[in-house]
């Protein structure tokens, strides 16, 4: 404030009673109000104090005097500056303001105090007590009914206890608070707007101003950020340029909401520069006008794109956790399935082996053209395809003896290429796509040869009007994702072997019971229900799966996953020799459970002039062997109570070196059986035996050439 403007004539209200000069110097110091006005609301109230301090005395034509501001309790009053004062005379006031009630009285009473010696009032003359012959009159600052401040003004020659400077003060009271009350509004509002400020640039959603045109007139860092853009590169900008089409319609919906002074609310999607899409929650609310009527919305934006993947995730989850449990209770339900047939088949396989064996050996005896010969024929090759029907249900039930080696699929394929026409017909056309460096594959031939001619069949059958057959192989890598999708399925490299056809297809409900053993869609007597079955024992036995893509009316495709190995491919086997004689006269130990089989394999190996020792259990057998001398071949059933057969075998070689085993059963046990069996350590025989293959495979194992 340039103080020289203040009219220096008020000094003149010290030195004559004028009324002009009086009023002159009045207008000099409301002209100094409205600058300290100034000063207070453009700078912190705690700054100016000082220079406003300075003006009112200069205006005043005073020299010495002190400003006193609200301290921290009720009534209480500190000191904020002073001038013109020795320090002692501060200390002795800033003394008063701790312990006298001179500051609540005169706040109370709203108007000056005369100080000095000459005045009655003993508060009035002790606070300037100090000061030697001076004059003051103790000022509040009012507004709204409330002390704001107090001003002491100290003259050490001019007597202030006059009527003229009482009003004068009782009048520059009331204008210096006006003028701190509008300074503390100031600071409330800068402070309020501060505040405001702060919440919306630290709140973690967007915020933005749209004007009535539909513009951003403000926004926040957190909008900018969730639009991918620079603030001003969105100022001046309309929110639903940023959005997606599906949500400039609901931008469109909402604006029709807004317009009728109503808040609205959807969730959009925006698009970013950098290609990234943002799920938001857009809140908008009306802003009104004077008048009421709405110029404008305030806009709030969250972004949901976290939870919107979240529940996306979750969603995926629950479907994938629903497909696991489908699997699960699949699975489960195909391991009883499998474990019932699997026990069936081996009990057939011990009734059959008596029916056909009894059968062939009563078609020797009766003569060619009898018609007892014909009907018994008949039996044994009813008998033969009920074997084919156990063999069938073992593979469904990955209990089939396999004799795995390294093969490679394609030359599997190339081979079995050769039959596929006379299988499928001249109406269907055959397609096949082998794979270029096919990994090897650990399986037995003969039932990847089954698999394939099943899957074959069955495509053939869904294309009863012709169509294509497409046979693929390739490798493959099962991510641990798709493991994870897949129960059972474990990560790895395989090797793919894919049947596809064009036929009819299948509806889900076929699908999900494609596999069960003797469910065929076809008419009856027209198929077992056991050819898919069995592929997928076939594929569990293997370690691998089996993936079905079917869909009525467009064909189907089955994708068998094998595990691959490193080994190259091992040459074929050399067979078992074919021997003029299936004679002998070595000494058998037969150890079979059921009696009738017992009794069937005891009658055949005696016909062949074999010395036969019969035993009923584990038990007994190891009984007779510790009273026989001399034993050539363990002839033993694999599942049997006490222990199994390969067990019975390990007990009884250590003092027999040269005593051969062999192994017969109507079915595996993975608990028992690949311990011996299925490793190639032991021999085995595949129930239900007949005289011509239980003495062929015994002729072989005796046979001192294959030792």
């Amino acid at each position: 404030m340039n103080r020289n403007h203040l009219l220096h004539a008020v000094d003149g209200l010290a030195l004559t009673d004028t009324a002009t000069r009086r009023a002159s110097a009045h207008f000099a110091v409301l002209t100094a109000i409205g600058g300290i006005s100034q000063t207070l609301t453009r700078q912190d109230v705690a700054v100016a104090l000082p220079e406003v301090l300075v003006d009112l005395l200069s205006a005043s034509g005073l020299t010495s005097g002190v400003l006193f501001v609200p301290g921290k309790t009720r009534d209480t009053f500190r000191m904020a500056t002073s001038c013109g004062l020795s320090p002692a005379i501060n200390a002795r006031l800033e003394h008063h303001c701790a312990h006298s009630s001179i500051f609540a009285d005169v706040a109370h009473a709203m108007g000056p105090l005369v100080l000095g010696a000459s005045v009655e009032s003993p508060a009035g003359r002790d606070l300037l007590a100090d000061v030697r012959g001076a004059s003051g009159l103790l000022i509040p600052f009012i507004a709204d009914r409330a002390c704001l401040g107090m001003l002491l003004m100290i003259s050490p020659r001019t007597d202030l206890n006059e009527p003229d400077w009482i009003a004068f003060a009782s009048g520059m009271a009331t204008q210096i608070g006006q003028a701190f009350a509008l300074s503390q509004t100031m600071a409330r509002l800068v402070d309020s707007e501060a505040r405001y400020r702060r919440f919306i640039e630290t709140t973690s959603e967007g915020v933005g101003v749209v004007d009535a045109s539909g513009k951003l007139t403000f926004l926040n860092a957190q909008l900018a950020s969730i639009l991918g853009r620079a603030i001003p590169d969105v100022l001046g900008h309309a929110l639903v340029e940023f959005l997606d089409a599906a949500g400039v319609k609901t931008f469109e919906r909402d604006e029709f909401i807004l317009a009728a002074g109503r808040p609205a609310q959807s969730e959009v999607r925006f698009v970013r520069p950098d290609g990234v899409d943002v799920w938001a929650i857009v809140g908008s609310s009306p802003i009104f006008d004077a008048k009421g009527h709405p110029e404008g919305f305030l806009a709030t934006v969250m972004d949901v794109s976290a939870r919107r993947h979240a529940d996306a995730a979750r969603k995926a989850a629950a479907v994938a956790n629903a497909s696991l449990q489908t699997q699960l209770l699949q699975a489960q339900k195909m391991d009883a399935v499998g474990r019932l047939a699997g026990g069936v088949a081996h009990d057939f396989n011990n009734i059959l082996s008596v029916i056909l064996s009894y059968g062939e050996m009563l078609l020797e005896e009766l003569p060619a053209d009898g018609t007892l010969h014909a009907d018994l024929n008949e039996i044994v090759r009813a008998g033969r395809r009920a074997a084919d029907l156990t063999r069938q249900l073992l593979m469904f039930s990955s209990q089939q003896i396999m004799v795995p080696r390294v093969i490679d699929l394609n030359e599997q394929l190339s081979e079995l290429h050769k039959v596929l026409p006379r299988i499928l017909g001249a109406d269907v056309q055959i397609v096949v796509v082998p794979g270029e460096d096919l990994g090897r594959i650990h399986a037995d031939p003969a039932s990847i040869e089954q698999l394939i001619l099943n899957l074959v069949v069955n495509a053939r059958d869904a294309m009863p009007t012709g169509g294509t057959l497409t046979i693929e192989t390739k490798d493959v890598v099962l991510d641990a994702s798709y493991a994870g999708a897949h129960l059972g399925v474990k990560a790895g490299r395989y090797a793919m072997i894919a049947v596809s056809d064009t036929g009819c297809g299948m509806d889900a409900s076929t699908q999900a019971r494609i596999f069960e053993p003797f469910f065929t869609t076809k008419a009856r007597g027209k198929g077992t229900g056991l050819g898919l079955s069995s592929v997928f024992g076939i594929v569990e036995q293997l370690g691998g799966s089996i993936v079905l893509a079917s869909e009525a009316g467009r064909g189907t495709r089955f994708a068998v996953h094998i595990p691959r190995i490193d080994t190259m491919a091992a040459p074929e086997p050399e067979p078992e020799a074919l021997h003029d004689s299936l004679r002998g006269t070595e000494t058998i130990l037969l150890v079979e459970d059921d009696d009738q089989v017992r009794a069937l394999a005891c009658r055949i190996m005696r016909t062949y002039g074999y010395a036969v020792i019969e035993a009923s259990s584990p038990g007994e057998a190891i009984l007779i062997a510790e009273r026989t001398p001399k034993i050539d071949l363990l002839l033993s059933d694999v599942v049997m109570p006490q222990m199994s057969g390969p067990e019975l075998a390990k007990r009884l070689t250590p003092g027999r070196p040269s005593m051969k085993v062999l192994c017969m059963s109507g079915y595996t046990d993975d608990s028992i059986v690949r311990h011996g069996v299925l490793e190639g350590d032991l021999p085995f025989l595949q129930k239900p035996i007949t005289a011509e293959t239980l003495t062929r495979k015994v002729r072989f194992v005796l046979d001192p050439a294959r030792s």
